[in-house]
């Protein structure tokens, strides 16, 4: 809950618009959605619901939200990295666009090393 108060208190201060903000919670009524640019509906409950949707009533711990959440976020990645080098652009051209803006950790790395290598 903290976390979110902190985010939340970053978007409502914010001067100058750097970044679209995307929410992906339950309800496009919860804190984070309402301050958000846009929001993404990852409710992972199915009627009939016994008021709880994770994996297990017995931990409170989130599963297949995170899950949801996860997938969601994933596809919006996706579709916006497409939008970006062209939908139709072949896979070498997309793979240097990925090079060039990696997401971090080993697959920029990764990436770069595979398109040198096919040229």
């Amino acid at each position: 809950m903290r976390q979110l108060k902190r985010q939340l208190a970053l978007i409502k201060s914010r001067p100058v618009r750097m970044a679209t903000y995307v929410a992906v919670t339950s309800s496009a009524m919860a804190p984070l959605a309402q301050h958000s640019d846009a929001w993404l509906d990852a409710d992972t409950a199915s009627p009939p619901t016994d008021g709880y949707d994770e994996a297990d009533p017995a931990t409170p711990a989130p599963t297949c939200s995170v899950a949801v959440a996860l997938a969601a976020l994933n596809a919006l990645a996706l579709v916006l990295f497409r939008e970006n080098c062209g939908w139709d652009a072949p896979p070498e051209t997309r793979a240097v666009a990925f090079a060039a803006n990696p997401c971090g950790g080993q697959l920029g790395p990764k990436c770069v090393v595979r398109t040198l290598r096919s040229r």
